[in-house]
């Protein structure tokens, strides 16, 4: 025993020895990149908030500058040093992150695997490593499963930590969030995770895991070099959690008798702020999705989409007591960001953060068309998202839904199809309706159209009084006269009738055709409200009527 204690001993000074020589060397190398970095203009303006000693400026969206080939030799002399010092230390926690870090940002992600499954320190570390390797590398599935695990290995305080979203959030969420305790705060972090995924028809939630990922870096930071020159604190870890690390360097341009210099790091672009923004109510759903608001609290940049847009496809939800059909009409001829190589479309149903989502896929690809997904269960939220993988481009819409009462008569949104003749036999069953459904609510001047609605609710033979109305939204000045003295068409269309209902398993489902020949070319609303029991409801939608 006492030889081994000997041993040990002896062993002691050189390992000391071999740390503080690579930490010697991350310095050296964060020196020189910073030293380095290609000069550039740095940012300007107002449009910045300053966190702690860090300003960070929104809408500098400039591509960052192409990194010096002597700061990739010297990253590759670092790695050495690194590789032969873990060979030494295996279970130096520091050693291990920076070995990582530094493969990863080489690109060399088998090799960073291979590193993360050498790490001999705490096992929780090492399969936050791992994580970090494989988000990095684009195996988010993956890197979501190890992470998964290395938060049930952490002690609890750490976990504590790592559970944390405050940074994340702002106004009333932040409030909400930081008013719970640690132990009750799971719950309500897997729903805002959820309701942050980037595209629910993707495996995998990476937004969660890119958290994880700048934790990771954080603790990478600790007791590192960098090229600001700055060690971390408070004002560094949370730049780093709402915006990412830097992946690029600059340094603003300085004369001979000013040896100062400002470097600017440049995080990965573009970034979208993917955090739902919730109303101050206390009803989850009211949440709202902006991908590019002025001054995000927290940003993203997913490595399978430099491009993610906002759509406007046509929605119509058809929430029935037990199940939720959504219709997507969709139109993406007129937008050059889907020419060329078919995108992949999909409609999404969600109803909770453990109920896997219904994805309906449009096998034809088609850049106009129609998307049908229904789900046995009320939903959350509906959503159509676009993808084109080889070209890294995204889209979506996302709509939170209102909850069914079946207390109250609601209605469904309206859904504009194709009449059929005669009048008639117009179909009166969503089933029917469906196959006559082409597109958005787009219609020549001087034709007809097909409105499609549901009521819920409504009591077996309830009388009840039906108008349908289409309005102008907007007139402009010149029409406004020709109406006053009577040129031009006429600006609106409007039929009304009463019946008694007769719901087939709680819905009522209803079609008219409506003439919009004598309508002219611009946008209008299309209303329909049904009055049961001395209450007036409506459902409305946009229609646009072009010229012929």
């Amino acid at each position: 025993m006492l030889f081994l204690v000997l041993l040990l001993a002896a062993a002691h000074p050189d390992s000391e020895a071999a740390l503080r020589s690579a930490q010697r060397a991350q310095q050296a190398f964060e020196s020189q990149r910073g030293f380095l970095a290609p000069r550039a203009i740095g940012p300007r303006g107002d449009d910045y908030e300053r966190i702690g000693r860090f300003y960070y400026y929104f809408g500098d969206d400039r591509m960052p500058p192409r990194e010096p080939v002597e700061i990739q030799r010297a990253r590759t002399h670092l790695i050495d040093v690194l590789d032969s010092t873990a060979a030494q230390l295996p279970g130096d926690w520091w050693i291990a992150g920076q070995r990582v870090r530094y493969l990863v940002e080489s690109e060399r992600f088998p090799e960073a695997y291979a590193a993360a499954r050498a790490c001999r320190a705490e096992p929780w570390w090492c399969e936050a490593l791992e994580g970090f390797a494989r988000h990095a590398a684009g195996d988010d599935v993956g890197a979501d499963t190890v992470y998964a695990a290395a938060l049930a290995d952490m002690p609890d305080t750490l976990r504590c930590r790592w559970t944390d979203l405050t940074p994340l959030l702002d106004g009333a969420l932040r409030k909400r969030f930081s008013r719970l305790e640690c132990a009750t705060r799971a719950a309500f972090s897997a729903r805002l995770w959820w309701l942050a995924q980037p595209l629910l028809s993707r495996p995998g939630n990476d937004r969660r895991v890119e958290h994880f990922a700048r934790l990771t870096m954080v603790r990478m930071l600790e007791r590192a070099g960098s090229a600001w020159a700055s060690p971390l604190a408070d004002d560094l870890r949370e730049v780093t959690l709402r915006y990412g690390w830097p992946v690029a360097w600059s340094q603003e341009p300085s004369d001979e008798l000013n040896d100062t210099r400002l470097v600017t790091g440049h995080e990965r672009i573009p970034a979208f702020h993917f955090f739902p923004d919730l109303e101050p109510t206390r009803d989850p759903r009211a949440a709202a999705w902006t991908l590019q608001p002025p001054h995000p609290h927290e940003r993203y940049a997913p490595l399978y989409a430099t491009t993610f847009e906002t759509l406007a496809p046509d929605f119509a939800v058809f929430r029935r007591p037990d199940s939720t059909v959504l219709v997507v009409a969709f139109d993406l001829t007129r937008d050059t960001l889907w020419q060329g190589t078919p995108p992949q479309l999909v409609a999404v149903l969600a109803a909770d953060e453990r109920t896997a989502p219904v994805v309906a896929r449009d096998e034809r690809s088609t850049p106009r068309g129609v998307l049908v997904a229904a789900a046995p269960w009320s939903a959350f939220f509906a959503g159509f998202e676009v993808t084109r993988e080889p070209l890294h481009r995204a889209g979506r819409v996302r709509v939170a839904l209102a909850p069914r009462d079946s207390g109250t008569v609601q209605l469904s949104d309206a859904l504009v199809f194709d009449p059929v003749d005669p009048v008639d036999s117009l179909p009166q069953q969503l089933a029917l309706v469906l196959p006559f459904v082409h597109g958005p609510a787009r219609v020549a001047s001087g034709a007809r159209i097909g409105l499609y609605w549901e009521a819920y609710g409504l009591a077996p033979s309830e009388p009840i009084e039906t108008s349908v109305a289409v309005t102008p939204l907007k007139t402009g000045l010149l029409r406004r006269i020709g109406g006053w003295i009577g040129l031009g068409k006429r600006r609106q269309t409007s039929l009304a009738w009463r019946e008694v209902a007769q719901p087939e398993r709680g819905v009522v489902g209803r079609a008219v055709a409506l003439d919009v020949a004598s309508l002219d070319p611009g946008r209008y609303r299309v209303a329909v409200t049904v009055r049961a029991r001395g209450h007036d409801v409506t459902t409305a939608r946009e229609l646009e009527i072009k010229a012929p």
